[in-house]
């Protein structure tokens, strides 16, 4: 198996390592401390009733921060705009989406509270205008109580999303479709575009393309991010979007205008800073996409410090992005940068204990021999103790590794 293909399957194919969403990490935007304005997240002019400024403002910035994928702290923010208005009937639709399902968490653990926040919303509906009330009634009917629904799994079910093959929930088929009439009825709206596809793709979420064929709902997502493209070419949600529906398809270069606009449209979004090298990785300018994974890396630190400052825990994508940069850096054959991604997961599962759950644990505290064997350091290989307890994949790993090192310097 060539060093290409493991690095794609250890980034696409495993949950623990490829899914953007850490089962450990704080996600309760409702946390005691309010939400600071942020910096550096993009823009959008996204309009909503209120006769709050501080509430429009607050509103915007939860979208921006739900576009990429920092959803703790976009619900704070929705929570902030609602702190703000009382009234806000978005403000309250704003938190009722937030807490719902996302293609790295499509569960309903949250509904019953995301349930309560869309009937607020729906009793303030009446003062908002025809587009809001259209947004809210469509979200209405992912919580709809007189529909059957999939029970939440347990806490340690699916690291990031829906096995393959299950079905999707009939409340998102009825938001999606909900959404379809909605992108109908306002066709010159890029942002309800972008709600639409990001409802198709939650309808298979990661399983967009299998051999090379499109799941039911991925082409049309397509189609509805470039049209909202089209209009708002920097709108970080359908580039990001678009990114991730077209990566695993067999034309991943149709997201190259999307990868080459993200970065610098939200430079303290570590993750949207990222999301270019899943497409470079596709492609093979693994230069570009280990420079979008030290640049990401480097907005992680920036956006934690402006969050922390205010009480939160960001989102531990820095993870995925160190993870993402030993594979390019790896491709690269720059040894010593791959090694030190490699060296801080591996701290980082130390220090933390089980950040990522068991498999993830493993798997990250491995990855320094996988570096090591690709960069033939048999030395260093052989000179490494054997893991600590009694888990066989790390200790495999650690044979693989050592049996290699021994064929290669001639010992075995």
């Amino acid at each position: 198996m060539s060093f290409l293909r493991l690095c794609m399957l250890a980034l696409m194919a495993s949950g623990f390592a490829a899914c953007d969403r850490p089962a450990s990490v704080r996600d309760d935007g409702a946390g005691a401390h309010h939400a600071p304005l942020i910096d550096g997240l993009g823009s959008t002019s996204f309009a909503i009733t209120t006769k709050a400024p501080a509430a429009q403002r607050y509103f915007a910035q939860g979208l921006l921060l739900a576009w990429a994928f920092e959803h703790g702290e976009a619900e704070r923010s929705f929570r902030e705009a609602l702190r703000r208005d009382p009234d806000c009937a978005m403000c309250e639709w704003g938190v009722a989406y937030i807490r719902g399902p996302n293609i790295n968490h499509p569960y309903r653990d949250r509904a019953a509270e995301a349930a309560a926040h869309i009937r607020r919303a729906l009793a303030l509906a009446p003062r908002a205008s025809a587009r809001e009330r259209a947004l809210i009634e469509a979200l209405a009917a992912r919580y709809d109580v007189e529909r059957p629904s999939k029970d939440a799994p347990p806490a340690e079910a699916a690291l990031c999303a829906a096995r393959p093959g299950t079905d999707a929930d009939p409340l998102d088929i009825a938001y999606a479709q909900a959404m379809a009439r909605v992108a109908r009825e306002f066709p010159d709206d890029p942002d309800i575009r972008v709600l639409h596809a990001e409802a198709l793709l939650l309808l298979a979420p990661w399983e967009w393309w299998r051999e090379d064929r499109p799941a039911a709902g991925t082409l049309q997502a397509i189609e509805e991010l470039e049209a909202a493209l089209a209009r708002a070419p920097n709108h970080t949600g359908a580039n990001h979007y678009l990114i991730h529906a077209l990566e695993q398809s067999p034309v991943p270069a149709r997201a190259l205008p999307a990868a080459q606009r993200l970065g610098a449209l939200a430079p303290d979004a570590g993750h949207l800073v990222h999301m270019p090298s899943h497409v470079y990785m596709r492609i093979g300018r693994y230069a570009d996409a280990s420079r979008a994974n030290v640049e990401a890396i480097a907005a992680d630190a920036r956006f934690a410090q402006q969050i922390r400052a205010h009480g939160a825990a960001p989102l531990a994508h820095v993870s995925h992005h160190r993870h993402f940069l030993w594979a390019t850096a790896s491709m690269e054959g720059r040894g010593a940068v791959a090694l030190e991604a490699a060296n801080a997961l591996a701290a980082e599962v130390a220090a933390d204990g089980k950040p990522f759950g068991r498999a993830g644990n493993e798997y990250f505290a491995a990855l320094p021999l996988f570096a090591l064997v690709r960069f033939a350091r048999w030395d260093e290989i052989l000179a490494s103790p054997a893991p600590k307890g009694a888990s066989a994949y790390p200790r495999g790993v650690w044979h693989y590794a050592r049996g290699v090192a021994l064929v290669r310097t001639g010992r075995a």
